[in-house]
């Protein structure tokens, strides 16, 4: 059986209450795993309970579609709040043969990471996600070093680095449901992982969506991106 996955579609927690997330990307696993799935962590609900690795699996609607191999971080129930986190991401070993494509939207999503180092925020380059509540949305990068606190039903997370994106107009770039989307620049170059947003206040009615950069991800989890072909 071959299961066709696209970046962004949704995927579930069996025994989450329902909540659901984005599938990232499919991602090369350094440990002979061969092809697997990547999102966030909290989406396969290792930040919300103590289960063990073993226990949590992933779904679309109803039917397992594979298990979590691994978790950064991986999370106990003792553990303080605020729970402070670098990295929230996990990947999925597939049940069945999964093809899943690097396209999001109509930007072929290459090998390459985005150098942040030379991004020119002047020139704005126009970045694009694919998410499983607000579909295919563009934003602009807008700080690289943003900080981000969330209270879950569970427990207080805190991001103490991260990336900030606003939208462009009056869609939302992500929100509820989006995490795990990838964030690619429209040459196809990654940025990162959308984690969550800021909820908007009179102050500042424009949603921004927070982002962990791709490069740290991918060495917390051991896997890499797979290139063209």
């Amino acid at each position: 059986m071959q299961l066709v996955l696209d970046p962004g579609d949704r995927i579930y927690l069996i025994g989450f209450g329902g909540n659901y997330g984005s599938l990232g990307l499919r991602v090369r696993d350094l440990h002979g795993e061969g092809d697997v799935l990547l999102t966030a962590a909290h989406v396969v609900g290792s930040l919300a309970e103590g289960h063990d690795e073993t226990d949590r699996v992933a779904t679309l609607g109803d039917q397992i579609f594979g298990q979590v191999l691994r978790s950064v971080p991986a999370v106990n129930d003792d553990q303080a709040d605020p729970l402070e986190l670098e990295i929230d991401a996990s990947i999925i070993k597939p049940k069945w043969n999964v093809r899943s494509p690097r396209v999001v939207d109509d930007v072929d999503v290459s090998g390459g990471i985005y150098d942040l180092s030379t991004h020119d925020f002047d020139a704005a380059p126009i970045f694009v996600k694919r998410g499983a509540t607000t579909g295919v949305t563009r934003g602009c990068l807008v700080d690289t070093a943003a900080d981000f606190h969330v209270d879950t039903s569970t427990r207080e997370l805190y991001y103490p680095s991260g990336l900030l994106i606003d939208s462009m107009g009056a869609d939302l770039f992500a929100t509820s449901g989006d995490s795990g989307a990838i964030v690619v620049a429209e040459d196809g170059l990654v940025l990162g992982l959308v984690v969550g947003v800021f909820k908007p206040t009179k102050a500042d009615p424009s949603p921004s969506t927070f982002c962990l950069p791709i490069g740290p991800i991918l060495d917390a989890l051991e896997v890499d991106l797979i290139g063209p072909g």
